[in-house]
C-alpha cells in the first residue's frame, strides 16, 4: 500500500479471492482492459488520486488502507464522537474465510468477490505485512505450484506447510 502498487493489489485479489479482471473492473469503476493493462509488468500505473479513490471505494478499503494510499478516510468522526482506535492483534495468515475463497451459498458471484476483496484488503492493512513479504510469498507459491507436478508430494508438503504458516 505504501508504494501505491495497484498492480500488486490486483494480483493479490485474483490470487486470494479468485476475482476475475472483469469483477475487479466492475468493483473499481474501470474497464477490464484497464485492469489488464495495470496488471501487466511494466504496464499502466495508477497515479491520480481520483483513480485511487475509485479503487479504494470499490474495494471497500478500510480507512487505514486509504490513508496509506494518501487519500482521505471515508469515516469523518465528529469532534464529540472522537475515539481512540484500539490496537488490533496482528496475524500472519489470512482469515480462514479468505483462505477458502468460497462465497456463501446465498451470495452471487460479484457480491462474494466484493466481500472477499474487502476481507483481503482489511487483512493486508491489519497484518502490517510488507510488500517484500507478499512478493516473497507470491514467488514461493508460484515455485511450489510449478514443482508439484515434478516432485513427490511427501517432499513438498513440509515446504507448503512452512509457507502456509
Amino acid at each position: 500500500m505504501t508504494s501505491r502498487d495497484i498492480r500488486a493489489v490486483f494480483h493479490l485479489l485474483r490470487q486470494y479471492t479468485g476475482a476475475s479482471q472483469t469483477q475487479i473492473a466492475i468493483a473499481c469503476g474501470m474497464t477490464q482492459g484497464k485492469v489488464s493493462e495495470t496488471m501487466k509488468k511494466g504496464g499502466r500505473q495508477v497515479t491520480t488520486l481520483e483513480v485511487f479513490e475509485r479503487i479504494a471505494d470499490g474495494l471497500h478499503m478500510p480507512d487505514t488502507a486509504r490513508m496509506t494510499l494518501g487519500i482521505a478516510p471515508r469515516a469523518h468522526p465528529s469532534a464529540s464522537a472522537v475515539s481512540v482506535p484500539q490496537p488490533r492483534p496482528r496475524t500472519a495468515t489470512p482469515p480462514a474465510a479468505l483462505a477458502d475463497a468460497k462465497p456463501a451459498p446465498s451470495q452471487t458471484g460479484e457480491l462474494a468477490a466484493t466481500d472477499d476483496i474487502s476481507r483481503l484488503t482489511r487483512w493486508l492493512t491489519v497484518s502490517d505485512t510488507t510488500d517484500e513479504t507478499i512478493e516473497g510469498l507470491a514467488r514461493s507459491t508460484s515455485s511450489l505450484a510449478t514443482a508439484h507436478t515434478q516432485v513427490p508430494a511427501k517432499r513438498l508438503l513440509p515446504q507448503v506447510l512452512h509457507l502456509h504458516r
